[in-house]
């Protein structure tokens, strides 16, 4: 897929995230797990933890000097049809594998698929311009044909060839990427801003930004 394709067919992209995470996005960026544990200096033990299992609630972490951040809960997933979905990867690593990506819905409908799983939640939702990540993180941008996450109603299958470069990536139509993950996250989130909203399950949106 080319990078025009790719603007002309997702020109917005969404994140969804735990209602208290956004000061801490507003300041350090859109970061993975894994960079939120880098930056917040988690002790290796709890950081194994953290990224090689599921995470039944959202999780704070504090430094002195930054917001608190939220690592969102995983509390959607099935494990033992996540575990059963794997190919070539075991549950573990690929729970890790995922932790250094921020995924993103490159669809309103895809956005929609994501939302539902949080029921009766309330959510953030962050909106980015498609054409200025592309510009600036095109060699970390990664696409997949499932949400790697999803397990209902079925676990389709999943292994480490999943996420695919934005240039290999088969796109026989057009809505056919089913997640965009950027590998590390997104630090410059102001550059590509387009809206933060507070989503409600009653279809109430406060607009944050």
């Amino acid at each position: 897929m080319k990078v025009p394709e790719f603007v002309t067919a997702y020109p917005r992209l969404f994140h969804v995230t735990e209602v208290d995470a956004w000061p801490g996005i507003e300041q350090n960026g859109l970061l993975s797990a894994a960079s939120l544990l880098d930056l917040y200096d988690v002790e290796a033990d709890r950081r194994r933890e953290l990224v090689s299992q599921l995470r039944p609630e959202p999780v704070e972490l504090t430094a002195d000097d930054l917001p608190p951040a939220l690592l969102h809960a995983q509390n959607t997933i099935d494990a033992t049809k996540l575990e059963a979905s794997l190919t070539d990867i075991t549950l573990p690593d690929w729970l890790t594998m995922l932790s250094d990506f921020v995924s993103l819905a490159p669809t309103p409908a895809r956005l929609a698929s994501v939302e539902s799983s949080w029921g009766y939640r309330p959510r953030v939702v962050v909106i980015l311009n498609s054409r200025t990540v592309v510009a600036e993180h095109q060699w970390r941008l990664r696409l997949s044909h499932i949400n790697t996450s999803a397990t209902t109603p079925a676990a389709r299958p999943r292994g480490a060839a999943t996420f695919q470069p934005l240039g290999t990536f088969a796109h026989p139509k057009k809505d056919w990427a089913a997640e965009v993950a950027v590998q590390g996250g997104i630090r410059d989130i102001g550059n590509h801003l387009l809206g933060v909203e507070k989503r409600f399950p009653d279809g109430t949106v406060e607009k944050i930004r």
